[in-house]
């Protein structure tokens, strides 16, 4: 029995042996699997994680370059700016440098899409054709960098059309040639030139950017483009100015200021004969925190330029920048005679961003400012300030100050302050307009201004937007209300009279509508009329309508305007003589009246932007009148292109 026992459980203790070595096998053979299992996973990952490498690697070679080094070849590099709202964000801050140098900076929004391309801008490179120039993203999305390869650089200037084919593009005013304008500025009289800036956005239709744009002229007609005068954006991105930046460039923004002929070399910087040029900006990020004169707002820095090579370049005096540090902007120097020492009026805001006082500065070396007193009178920004004889007469002169508006005051200036002759302020100059300006050191003693004409072309595809009156030529005489300010546009303009397409003398108009038609038809016109009463009936009223604009002539108030319900008439002071004297400028965006003998003059849109005139029709309201003389001229363009 034990026998059995022990052998059963031999039996069991073998089976169960078996049955081990079994179960064991089956673990080695599960083992060995589940082992290549996972090197097969482990390959798999590793197969995964290499893919997953490369194909990131690839999508992120995919994205846009940052940057791009390219050859100035010409004159022009072209900028493709995009359509608003077709870029990422709010756009780029882009830097372009030359040898270690920034030699621009601007804020853009660009596409690789040729369809979404709303312009080309220009910015001028024509001092570094045959070196290299960086293109480099600063800020902003790195999509929009894709347009990267889009910058070319050509003799010529990019644009969709060509150039003063544009409807609306002036024809014999100035305007610029890409981009957009504002405020005319730093407007001198130097070397037989003219010079007249303004504010500038080089790569937009928009403002923004400012910089300040350039042009030259020997007559006051036919204009040359130059250069940016003044460039923006020496700081990095905390704001702190940098040093290897171009001599013309601001810290900030480039907003408005005035430029004069330093004559007696108070700079010490005239190089030869040639008079040094200076130039007052104000440079938006330049103001001295510890030097804070005051006012509401941003504070602003007041810097000077200057130019020793007759206005072709400028360089800014940073070591004596800023001049001035306030709540402010728009600084007009002047030399003034009487005391030997230098003017400068500026704008000083208040709480209202839109109101302020002019506050008058001098200095004995440009550098060193001492301010001496404020306007009496609440003004807007941009100040003129020049002194004129009344009635011509040299021995009998007095002083008026402009705004922005243009509204002025007329009285005297000891050097130090502005007195006005009466309360509030007039004004004779308006329509679509605004900041007004004129030439220093204009010869003969003429003040020449030119004022921002507000108006975009009708042609979506214009490459510019804005631009600018005649030069206005202003003169203080005796109205039946004392001394007054007239606007005349400048003599030299009767060089652009062509053909004479219409002559009526002493023609009488019948109430209601008269139309007089032209010998043929014209798009750039000039009319020079005197309407007479010759019964004595004055009417109360009449218009003109010029293509679809109508001039207004309120006769029993003295008033006028050109587009009625939109702009405040103006009141005309000059003296009664029994007559209404007109002359009216019709040029492809802008309609420009000047009335009784510039007691008035306005400037308004045309609402038919390019099209060509056969008529002019007169509508008497009642009352009687008569032609005493039209002439009608047809007028040439200043563009040879």
């Amino acid at each position: 029995m034990s026998k059995r026992i022990q052998m059963f459980n031999d039996e069991i203790s073998a089976t169960t042996y078996l049955s081990s070595i079994e179960r064991d096998s089956s673990s080695v053979q599960y083992l060995v699997l589940r082992i290549k299992d996972l090197s097969s996973l482990i390959l798999k990952m590793m197969f995964f994680l290499i893919f997953v490498y490369l194909f990131t690697a690839q999508t992120l070679s995919a994205k846009p370059a940052q940057s791009r080094e390219i050859k100035i070849t010409g004159k022009y590099l072209s900028v493709p700016v995009a359509k608003p709202k077709q870029y990422k964000g709010w756009g780029n801050l882009i830097e372009i440098e030359v040898e270690g140098l920034k030699v621009h900076s601007f804020t853009l929004g660009m596409t690789s899409k040729l369809e979404d391309i709303w312009l080309w801008g220009s910015l001028d490179m024509s001092e570094y054709v045959g070196k290299t120039a960086i293109i480099r993203n600063v800020t902003g999305h790195p999509d929009n960098m894709a347009a990267l390869p889009l910058f070319e650089t050509s003799d010529k200037i990019k644009t969709f059309i060509p150039l003063y084919s544009e409807k609306g593009r002036p024809q014999f005013h100035l305007s610029q040639k890409i981009g957009w304008n504002n405020d005319p500025n730093g407007m001198v009289y130097a070397d037989g030139l003219y010079h007249v800036s303004w504010q500038s956005n080089p790569v937009g239709l928009n403002w923004g950017n400012m910089y300040w744009g350039h042009a030259v002229s020997k007559d006051l007609v036919h204009w040359e483009e130059r250069p940016h005068m003044i460039r923006i954006g020496a700081k990095d991105l905390k704001g702190k100015p940098v040093d290897k930046v171009h001599p013309s460039m601001v810290i900030g923004q480039a907003f408005s200021g005035g430029a004069c002929v330093d004559h007696n070399n108070t700079l010490g910087k005239q190089v030869d004969s040639t008079k040094t040029i200076i130039a007052m900006i104000t440079d938006t990020k330049g103001g001295d925190p510890t030097k804070d004169e005051g006012g509401a707002g941003q504070l602003v820095g007041e810097s000077l330029a200057y130019s020793t090579d007759s206005g072709l370049t400028y360089s800014l005096l940073k070591e004596a920048n800023p001049l001035i540090s306030h709540h402010g902007r728009d600084p007009k120097p002047f030399w003034y005679e009487p005391g030997q020492h230098w003017c400068l009026v500026t704008y000083r805001q208040c709480k209202n961003p839109k109101l302020g006082k002019m506050a008058f500065y001098i200095s004995k070396d440009l550098k060193n400012w001492t301010f001496t007193s404020f306007s009496d009178q609440v003004f807007h920004e941009c100040p003129e300030f020049v002194e004129l004889p009344v009635d011509g007469n040299p021995h009998n002169k007095k002083w008026i100050l402009f705004d922005a508006t243009p509204s002025y005051q007329i009285g005297s200036f000891d050097g130090k302050k502005f007195t006005s002759e009466f309360t509030g302020v007039r004004r004779g100059i308006g329509g679509n307009l605004k900041a007004a300006q004129c030439f220093s050191n204009a010869p003969n003693g003429r003040a020449i201004m030119m004022v921002w004409a507000r108006f975009k072309p009708a042609d979506p595809k214009a490459p510019f937007n804005q631009g600018f009156t005649l030069p206005l030529e202003i003169s203080l005489r005796t109205s039946k209300d004392g001394v007054r300010s007239y606007a005349n546009p400048v003599d030299e303009l009767k060089v652009l009279r062509d053909k004479k397409i219409l002559t009526i003398e002493d023609k009488a108009l019948l109430l209601g509508e008269n139309t007089l038609t032209f010998d043929k038809s014209a798009k750039l016109i000039e009319l020079e009329m005197t309407l007479d009463y010759p019964l004595g009936r004055k009417p109360s009223a009449i218009y003109l309508q010029v293509g679809q604009n109508k001039i207004h002539c309120d006769l029993t108030n003295n008033k006028f305007h050109g587009a009625k319900g939109r702009y405040a008439a103006l009141s005309s002071h000059d003296k009664e003589d029994g007559k209404l004297d007109l002359r009216i400028f019709i040029d492809s965006a802008t309609l420009e009246t000047f009335a009784e003998n510039g007691a008035v003059y306005f400037i308004h849109n045309r609402n038919d932007q390019g099209a060509a005139l056969n008529d002019i029709k007169i509508h008497v309201e009642d009352g009687e009148m008569g032609v005493e003389s039209l002439n009608v001229y047809e007028l040439k363009s200043i563009s040879d292109r």
